[in-house]
């Protein structure tokens, strides 16, 4: 049984985007046994390159997509797919990054934490920024020297891990496969756009069907840590506006006005933000 599976838009356009997805893949090698992991190729390689690249680690690796930017959305479900029709078994599925590095069993911490609490459909680990901020706890304030030697960064993730959990969303992050399913994951007439709202409108499927308690808000469990450089690899396209105007409308669509006050609840915050993703 492949209890999890990891999902990954693979979007590779220069050496520096390889340099980092191997140093990603070295670090799921290494965090857990034979690691299940789906990508959807946006491009620029080959498929059998980007099967290759993966298959030098040992993991069980699927490539799937043409080598063409789809998007966000359209990558993320095209994975969710594969995985449910292929893989049926699994019990849990996250997203996560190419510019991520994860230390040995930040999984177990997840799995327990949804195991204990079959409520919650997901959770995210803490994460450490390359500006050396804690996310979601410490968002905004720098306290942290990352360190630049790979091994010296996982050890101060594992040596920051805290016994508790906190409200907050932040990638990667873990789903329940059923709960994912049940809602649909990311319904693509509502999200035509490459990228912009798809967190705010899983999380919002999420309260709304099923029918999770007022004032919910999802949960990140500081027993696990994970480096997300953040590199927003995806923020220089010329109309990224007008794609995330395109989703914003289709969230608006499913979700109403109501939607945005759900959200503000969801994220704790004074008011919503109109400008894209959390």
């Amino acid at each position: 049984m492949s209890t999890v599976v990891h999902t990954m838009p693979a979007l590779i356009r220069h050496e520096t985007d390889m340099q980092m997805f191997r140093q990603c893949l070295s670090s799921l090698e290494r965090a857990e046994r034979r690691a299940v992991l789906v990508l959807h190729n946006q491009g620029m390689l080959t498929n059998d390159r980007l099967l290759e690249t993966a298959s030098s680690f040992e993991l069980d690796a699927h490539v799937i997509g043409g080598g063409e930017n789809v998007g966000i959305p359209a990558a993320r479900q095209a994975c969710f797919e594969y995985v449910w029709q292929h893989i049926p078994d699994c019990a849990y599925i996250t997203e996560i990054h190419p510019d991520m590095l994860f230390p040995a069993g930040w999984t177990a911490p997840l799995q327990a934490f949804l195991q204990k609490r079959p409520q919650e459909p997901c959770v995210c680990p803490g994460i450490l920024t390359a500006a050396g901020e804690w996310h979601p706890e410490g968002k905004g304030v720098r306290s942290a020297a990352v360190p630049s030697s790979i091994p010296e960064l996982l050890a101060l993730l594992n040596e920051s891990r805290r016994d508790e959990a906190t409200e907050g969303f932040v990638h990667p992050v873990m789903h329940r496969s059923e709960a994912l399913r049940a809602v649909g994951g990311y319904r693509l007439e509502d999200l035509p756009g490459k990228q912009g709202y798809e967190d705010d409108y899983l999380l919002l499927a999420y309260y709304h069907e099923l029918r999770l308690p007022k004032g919910w808000s999802p949960k990140a469990d500081l027993r696990s840590r994970v480096f997300h450089y953040t590199m927003a690899q995806r923020m220089d396209y010329s109309d990224l506006n007008e794609q995330a105007g395109l989703n914003l409308q289709g969230l608006l669509r499913r979700f109403g006005t109501q939607g945005l006050h759900d959200l503000k609840n969801i994220h704790a915050l004074p008011s919503f933000p109109m400008g894209g993703s959390v």
